[in-house]
C-alpha cells in the first residue's frame, strides 16, 4: 500500500472518519465520543484487515526499521494520536495523526 494512501485510509477504516457517529462527535476522532473499545484488542494479527481497529507493532527496546517482518496485536481502541502499523506481516512505521 502506497505511504501517501495510508493516513487516508487509517482515517476511514480505523477511526470512521466519514461515520456518521464522528459527524455527530463534531469531526475529532481522539474526542471521547468518537474513540471507542474493540472487541478484539489484543488478538495477535499480520495486518489491519484483521482488526477493528489497526494492527499494532509491538513495543520493544530496539526501533524497528520499516519493511522489518513482524507479529502485531490488534488495537484496544479505534483511535489513538499516534500508531505504531504492521501491514502484510511488516512494520510499516508510525502514524501520527
Amino acid at each position: 500500500m502506497s505511504r501517501l494512501l495510508v493516513p487516508v485510509v487509517v482515517c476511514l477504516l480505523v477511526a470512521g472518519c466519514g461515520s456518521d457517529e464522528n459527524q455527530r462527535c463534531g469531526g475529532d476522532i481522539f474526542n471521547e465520543c468518537a474513540v471507542r473499545a474493540t472487541s478484539d484488542g489484543g488478538t495477535p494479527c499480520r495486518d489491519g484487515s484483521e482488526c477493528e481497529g489497526w494492527c499494532a507493532a509491538p513495543v520493544g527496546a530496539e526501533p524497528l526499521e520499516p519493511d522489518t517482518p513482524v507479529e502485531g496485536t490488534c488495537s484496544e481502541t479505534t483511535a489513538a494520536p499516534c500508531q505504531d502499523l504492521v501491514e502484510d506481516g511488516r512494520y510499516a512505521g508510525t502514524l501520527c495523526a
